[in-house]
């Protein structure tokens, strides 16, 4: 099934896979999130009523690195 990098985006699809190797090779790749092992970057964590705030440094996507959350309830 082709994919573009536009419909990644537009979809927010994620892909994930481990390529060349076999269903047995790549659980314990799979597990390392699930353990704790492995994390995400955050770049900045934002109350929710900042939220135009997080779009705008979304957009402008050359200076962020990691995620962005949004914390409702601060």
């Amino acid at each position: 099934m082709p994919f573009t990098v536009f419909d990644l985006t537009r979809l927010e699809a994620d892909i994930v896979g481990v390529r060349g190797a076999r269903h047995e090779d790549a659980l314990p790749v799979m597990a390392l999130p699930a353990d704790g092992k492995l994390h995400s970057a955050i770049a900045a964590r934002l109350p929710l009523a900042d939220a135009a705030k997080a779009h705008e440094l979304m957009e402008r996507g050359t200076t962020v690195v990691g995620c962005l959350l949004l914390k409702p309830g601060t």
